[in-house]
Parts: C-alpha cells; sequence; structure tokens
C-alpha cells in the first residue's frame, strides 16, 4: 500500500476583511475562491492527485480546470495572451481528464496558480489589459458579453466545481 505525502495543502487564503471591500461580481468571484481554498486546506498531494473507483477525475483537474476556464474567459476573449503555460490548455480544457492524459502538472505548480490567480487578474483589470474584450459564447445560447458576465459566471463556475471537489474529497480521504 502506498503511503500519503506528508505535504498538506495550506492555501493563501484571503482574509475576510479584504473581501468586504469588494462589490458586486468581482466579490462573488473572490469568495467562491475562497470557499474553494477552504474546501482544500488540508489535503495532501496524494489527495489532490487521487481517482476514486468509478470517477474520472480528481481534485487537482478542477482546480487546474477554474484556473484555465478564468484565465480563457478573460485572456483569449481580450486578445491578450494568458501567461499560464501552454499545457495547461491541454490538461485543464472542459471535455478532458486526468485518466487521458499522459501529463499533468505538479501541485505545487497548480496550487501556487491557483492562490494567486485572482491578484494577478485584479493587477490586469487595474492596467485595463482587458479593454478589447469581446463578448464570447461558452456554450450555445451562453454569452458573456461583458467583464461583469465572466465574472459573474465565473463565481458560478467556481462554485459548481467547489461542489465536485467537496464530492471528490470525501471520496478520497
Amino acid at each position: 500500500m502506498r503511503s500519503l505525502s506528508v505535504e498538506r495543502v495550506e492555501p493563501d487564503l484571503l482574509s475576510c476583511t479584504d473581501i468586504r471591500r469588494l462589490r458586486g461580481a468581482w466579490k462573488l468571484t473572490w469568495l467562491a475562491r475562497y470557499y474553494t481554498q477552504l474546501t482544500i486546506t488540508g489535503l495532501s498531494h496524494d489527495h489532490l492527485l487521487a481517482i476514486a473507483p468509478l470517477v474520472n477525475t480528481n481534485i487537482l483537474w478542477n482546480l487546474g480546470h477554474l484556473i484555465y476556464s478564468l484565465d480563457h474567459m478573460l485572456y483569449d476573449a481580450a486578445g491578450v495572451e494568458s501567461p499560464l503555460p501552454d499545457h495547461y490548455k491541454k490538461c485543464f480544457r472542459p471535455g478532458v481528464t486526468p485518466v487521458e492524459l499522459d501529463y499533468m502538472p505538479p501541485p505545487e505548480e497548480v496550487l501556487k496558480e491557483f492562490d494567486g490567480q485572482l491578484q494577478r487578474v485584479e493587477n490586469d483589470l487595474r492596467a485595463d489589459l482587458f479593454k478589447h474584450y469581446k463578448p464570447m459564447e461558452i456554450a450555445k445560447g451562453v454569452r458573456l458579453t461583458t467583464l461583469e458576465d465572466v465574472l459573474g459566471f465565473a463565481a458560478a463556475h467556481e462554485g459548481f466545481h467547489a461542489g465536485a471537489i467537496s464530492n471528490l474529497r470525501d471520496l478520497v480521504t
């Protein structure tokens, strides 16, 4: 039997004081990220990588998918190159599962990006990096026309995956 890694996930949590200063969809996006961070706190890297019986995904894939999706909806739609490594698209785009991949980024890389992504996006929003944002259809009949739409959808999307992560956590711990 393989032993679990002793390194535990300890996200860089945003304090509630910081969340109170935010407004609108941006606040919801931060709250959703905070909740997801709480959901993974204390898990080992082995827990993040574990694929439970009858399940084709893991916690790490869900985290990477959230990272990739937000960057795709913001950077790609604005015609700006995402700072994410190229392999994030291959590994974390919709429809891909970790069971079919021959490579997954290490947990340390994904966790670092997950913890820092919203601060990076906030800095890029302040720098007006997304000024050429063009509406995008993310699914048939689902069109995001403004940055506020993107952030609102990102919060809902993160909430969905936080639920999936919570369920996976129960299966692998």
